[in-house]
């Protein structure tokens, strides 16, 4: 079911593209668009699960999908203006001798004040907490890896789990600055022992550098 939500968004967002094609979109032309990203994200999913995803176990995941889209859409049209500027994008990361291969969800720009800021984005359709990017051996690696080993013209100030389950929809994370997406809080605030942005991700890359080089020699130690 989480493939399924992550299918979906992939879907709409390649569609949309950015905050302001939302906010000028009708409620029909999101139907329309709701209605073509389930039935996508559905066939797709045909293809590994067979008839799994068929008659009414079918049709009560078609309402599901499109009821959580229906409200995620309306979320993130309060947002201020943004871009998504990479979907399910791939990226091959080494550290400490381990080559990763990372598939980020989703990348947003946002512009402030200071500059365009880019933010990578975790669809998470169960818990979900930024406290597990933190320490030596940390539990959810996947935006602190992307964060250490993005190569590119767009440096990464921010990461966050989207959280998308019903009546409890939110971003959360950590972020360069403040008020870059409603919930996630600057580095100084949601990690104030990391310091600044610059100094997590130096952090970041030592404690994922450590990890992969356990890895590399053997270290199973539980």
């Amino acid at each position: 079911r989480g493939t399924l939500v992550h299918e979906m968004m992939a879907h709409l967002w390649s569609k949309l593209g950015d905050h302001a094609v939302l906010e000028v979109a009708t409620a029909a032309d999101c139907e329309a668009l709701i209605a073509e990203a389930v039935s996508t994200a559905l066939a797709r999913a045909g293809r590994d699960r067979g008839d799994a995803l068929k008659g009414r176990m079918g049709e009560i995941e078609r309402q599901r999908l499109a009821a959580l889209a229906r409200a995620w859409l309306e979320f993130e049209r309060r947002r201020p203006a943004f871009t998504v500027v990479a979907i399910e994008q791939k990226h091959a990361v080494t550290l400490g001798g381990i080559t990763v291969n990372v598939r980020l969800d989703r990348m947003d720009r946002i512009a402030t004040p200071a500059g365009p800021r880019h933010v990578v984005i975790d669809y998470k359709t169960g818990q979900a907490s930024v406290k597990a990017w933190l320490g030596e051996r940390p539990d959810e690696p996947q935006l602190p890896l992307y964060a250490v080993g993005r190569s590119g013209p767009e440096p990464i100030d921010g990461a966050a789990f989207a959280r998308l389950r019903t009546g409890d929809l939110r971003f959360a994370g950590m972020a360069r600055d403040q008020d870059l997406i409603a919930g996630v809080d600057p580095i100084q605030k949601a990690a104030p022992a990391l310091g600044d942005w610059d100094r997590a991700v130096v952090a970041w890359r030592e404690a994922l550098s450590a990890l992969g080089r356990g890895f590399a020699t053997g270290d199973a130690e539980v």
